[in-house]
């Protein structure tokens, strides 16, 4: 016997075509309609917009992070490869020329025996903030570990700032360091290096330690004649 909707004989609804008219009127009733398809998967796309720009941003954070000197603020060794590698793929496409200037504070670690680490630390924020005071926009500083610090300068010529930097950073050693502890002032050895397109990275920041290197030795035997 096959049932239809509405009734029988007896003027009742039968029971299996009372379930399926309630169903396929529910179904009906819940299933979305093109416009409200169009607005359930708007508010989707959304999401997900919003979603990843979030995932984006923390992705940009943590890498901010793993090239930042958390002390300092200045990049980190890490950094430093990143941009010096950057810095010489645009000096080559520029056809332009750089340099390389390696410093490192002399007798750091008398500093932090005599005056405690703590000491030590506020030293190389202040000596952070001078030289960044002290550079140009485009130029960039990273603190490379301990007590050496490298700057990065695109676009320059080798001879003016080499007399920039020696006389900045001879203003800043009679400049005392203030700190909670005690009152000091920094000696510094440097070397700088110029570079171009062609230059490798690795070469490049070799001569410049090895040329901080000669100055730091020369000075001290200046200091011992």
């Amino acid at each position: 016997m096959l049932f239809r909707s509405g009734t029988n004989a007896t003027g009742k609804t039968p029971i299996f075509g009372a379930f399926i008219e309630k169903a396929f009127a529910f179904a009906i009733k819940k299933t979305p309609q093109p416009k409200e398809e169009a607005v359930i998967l708007q508010l989707k796309n959304e999401a997900l917009a919003a979603l990843l720009e979030e995932k984006e941003e923390q992705i940009q954070r943590l890498e901010r992070i793993a090239r930042t000197d958390p002390l300092t603020g200045a990049l980190n060794r890490r950094g430093f490869n990143e941009e010096f590698d950057l810095e010489l793929a645009r000096s080559h496409r520029s056809n332009t020329n750089g340099a390389l200037c390696l410093i490192d504070i002399d007798r750091f670690k008398d500093i932090n025996d005599r005056y405690g680490h703590g000491a030590g630390d506020e030293a190389l924020i202040f000596l952070t903030r001078y030289l960044q005071d002290f550079l140009r926009k485009t130029d960039r500083i990273a603190r490379l570990g301990g007590d050496e610090f490298a700057l990065i300068l695109p676009d320059c010529r080798i001879e003016p700032f080499v007399a920039r930097i020696e006389k900045a950073l001879k203003k800043l050693q009679n400049t005392p360091c203030r700190t909670k502890r005690a009152n000091f002032t920094l000696r510094f050895s440097y070397g700088c290096v110029a570079f171009d397109g062609l230059a490798n990275a690795d070469r490049v920041y070799a001569e410049a330690d090895q040329n901080m290197y000669a100055y730091k030795f020369s000075a001290a035997a200046c200091l011992q004649s």
